[in-house]
């Protein structure tokens, strides 16, 4: 517990430049897309009217919108699962600077670690740790060590409510009645807090369980992918070294990318190649609630990276980016579980040209992604998937 209140104040550091609000923005499609789907109409139509009801009263003591938090054990949870334990509703709550705990709940500082982190609006069973953790026990051997950490910070990553302190400049004279409806700019600025936290409970089993950074594998989905970017840099700004791979399934785009003249003063800094040895990135909803452009080492554009085939239609705007924006998770858990019907990608520099069969088919331009991507893979790949759960048998992908 003294190791945790001593690293407290290194969680609100400031990593990187603030960003400002664009002044003279245009609205563009993707941006009249965010302003309908974050607001209270939008919120209710993708989480449910209760959500909406019961959302989290803006704390302006807090600092919610500087990125100030109140942070304590109890806002960030890290729940560990072993091969002593692999029950989701009874994984273990792990700390920082407990060592015999950890030891005593079948943590093994010899074997590989995956850290899983959910998005907006989550928590560590629904997000992606519902799907992944199940996933890598089933598919790997009984006798094979893993621990697996998944990130619970659904207190500081959920809906907020009022009007924040700090009105966004609105381009153009352009009024939208929206914007102050949105609930979402809270947890993205979170993210640097949590993503801090992660990192200090991994320099902690390095420098004190004896655990390698080389054999850590930080998994994350939506905000949860720039949680696991900004862990990435605490780790390699206190022990020196990267973690050696992390993957960003479908990165938020809001705040990081897109709409940042809405997004109030505060630094968003996406995920990125420099954050680990290998980054690897699926976008299944780029232009939307995932980022567009690539940052990661290799980025997988299924099904040209927007839409989602099976996914509601366009008359269901909220619902279909969802959808298209979850994909990503089933994508990487199908990856795990089926890896003989591997999702085979062709690099190429457009949907057009892999469409059109432009790309050089032969095995120097494929990669596979997923769980089982190389890590010297390098550059930008398209694939098919099918439109239903899994995604990868009985399709060809390229």
């Amino acid at each position: 517990m003294y190791f945790y209140l001593f690293i407290l104040p290194l969680l609100l550091g400031t990593n990187g430049a603030e960003e400002s609000p664009e002044e003279n923005s245009i609205l563009d499609d993707t941006e009249l897309f965010l302003i309908k789907a974050m607001s209270t109409e939008g919120m209710k139509e993708a989480f449910g009217e209760s959500s909406v009801r019961n959302a989290v009263e803006y704390d302006s003591e807090a600092g919610d919108y500087a990125g100030l938090s109140k942070v304590s054990h109890k806002n960030v949870q890290f729940v560990m699962y072993t091969r002593e334990n692999t029950d989701m509703d009874n994984g273990t709550e792990i700390y920082i600077g407990l060592k015999d705990h950890l030891l005593t709940y079948g943590y093994n500082p010899s074997a590989p670690t995956k850290i899983i982190c959910h998005g907006f609006n989550s928590d560590y069973k629904n997000g992606p740790g519902g799907q992944l953790v199940p996933a890598y026990f089933n598919a790997t051997p009984s006798t094979q060590p893993i621990n697996i950490i998944s990130i619970n910070w659904a207190s500081m990553a959920g809906l907020h409510k009022e009007i924040p302190p700090e009105k966004p400049i609105i381009p153009n004279g352009q009024a939208h009645r929206q914007w102050y409806d949105i609930f979402y700019f809270p947890p993205a600025r979170n993210t640097e807090i949590v993503g801090n936290l992660t990192g200090a409970l991994v320099q902690f089993l390095v420098q004190n369980m004896g655990a390698n950074v080389k054999d850590f594998h930080l998994i994350g989905h939506s905000l949860g992918a720039h949680v696991m970017g900004y862990t990435g840099r605490f780790v390699q700004e206190k022990l020196g070294m990267s973690v050696a791979r992390i993957t960003g399934l479908d990165p938020a785009g809001p705040c990081f990318e897109s709409y940042r003249f809405a997004c109030f003063r505060g630094t968003f800094i996406p995920i990125n190649r420099t954050n680990a040895d290998f980054v690897d990135i699926i976008h299944t909803n780029a232009g939307r609630f995932g980022m567009t452009r690539p940052v990661g080492h290799v980025d997988f554009y299924p099904n040209n990276g927007h839409h989602q085939p099976g996914c509601p239609g366009w008359w269901r705007p909220t619902s279909r980016a969802i959808c298209a924006h979850t994909r990503s998770v089933k994508l990487m858990k199908d990856s795990i579980l089926f890896p003989k019907f591997a999702f085979r990608s062709l690099e190429c520099p457009t949907w057009a040209e892999f469409s059109d069969g432009v790309c050089k088919r032969d095995k120097r331009f494929v990669a596979v992604m997923g769980e089982d991507c190389s890590p010297k893979t390098r550059g930008i790949y398209f694939l098919k998937t099918g439109d239903r759960d899994p995604f990868n048998v009985g399709v060809s992908t390229i």
